[in-house]
């Protein structure tokens, strides 16, 4: 398969992040689904909001491009997530995609038609990479399962043996737009994926403040339907974070240092977008989880993993 590598660039005053305009067709939303971040659910969100049909059904349907919406056609490792298939550029260039989500990397704007503008969600650097580590007892088909399920490879030798990208610096990577090999981020490439985030996405979420960013999703888009969710892929299998020896713990800190400063600003911009909103929005938000606490009870909701 041909792929094309995605060069970031630094950014134009027409891509910056804006409110839905009624008088403008609004702009394509692209969800950078970065791995092990809740973003299953908000993908759910999605959906919801931008397909005419029954949402539930596109996992059943299997098909990449639906009702307007392209479920990009990655998964969580990827030899190189800065390069593009042909088939992704054509499909990214179509006249009737109006949202895009999936495991891709920051730079597919440059091939969609329309103006659009990114969301994202990130989660504790360190939480998160335990979480992918355990992620892999959950799918026979993860690069690592066996080895995992086999007790050769420890959480700890998944860090420090760089044998899986997304547990070095992978947030950092996807939102900078490029994919060094492992081992070799750099802060540049940090200053990269923060300049990103704040010129090109209209909502930079957090996985540990979920409700709330929804809600600013919500506001920010002028979302019609109120995002209501179940929780997705939620592992069962993963030890509480007090259990994991604290020096491994260390290690995963320290392996991914760039993502814990990329973390950081997140919180920093998602604590000023909150703080645009204004008064009103605690309260939207206490009305939303009393719903969709009722949500999840009606729905009968239980753990898959």
């Amino acid at each position: 398969m041909t792929r094309k590598r995605v060069e970031s660039p630094a950014g134009t005053a027409g891509h910056r992040v804006r409110r839905a305009n009624r008088k403008k067709a609004p702009p394509v939303v692209l969800f950078l689904h970065l791995p092990k971040t809740a973003g299953t659910t908000l993908t759910n969100c999605v959906y919801f909001e931008y397909s005419p049909d029954d949402p539930d059904e596109y996992w059943e349907q299997g098909k990449w491009l639906e009702a307007g919406i392209y479920y990009f056609p990655r998964g969580i490792h990827e030899e190189d997530n800065s390069a593009l298939a042909a088939e992704e550029i054509r499909t990214l260039g179509r006249s009737d995609v109006r949202a895009v989500v999936g495991h891709f990397s920051f730079g597919i704007h440059e091939f969609v038609r329309s103006e659009s503008t990114y969301l994202t969600v990130l989660r504790d650097p360190v939480d998160r990479v335990v979480s992918l580590y355990h992620h892999s007892l959950c799918e026979p088909d993860d690069p690592f399962y066996e080895r995992v399920a086999a007790g050769r490879l420890s959480l700890e030798e998944f860090v420090s043996a760089r044998v899986c990208k997304e547990a070095d610096n992978g947030q950092t990577r996807r939102l900078a737009g490029v994919d060094p090999p492992p081992g070799s981020c750099s802060r540049r490439l940090l200053d990269r994926a923060k300049r990103n985030l704040r010129r090109h996405f209209a909502v930079v979420g957090l996985t540990e403040r979920f409700d709330e960013t929804v809600i600013l999703m919500q506001r920010r888009l002028g979302w019609k339907r109120t995002p209501y969710y179940l929780p997705a892929l939620v592992n069962t299998r993963q030890p509480e974070r007090s259990a994991i020896d604290p020096d491994v713990l260390a290690i995963v800190a320290e392996s991914n240092e760039l993502h814990m400063a990329l973390y950081a600003y997140a919180r920093e911009l998602f604590d000023q977008a909150l703080a645009a909103e204004g008064a009103g929005f605690e309260a939207e938000l206490e009305e939303f989880r009393i719903k969709n606490e009722q949500h999840i009870r009606l729905r009968g909701w239980k753990a898959v993993c």
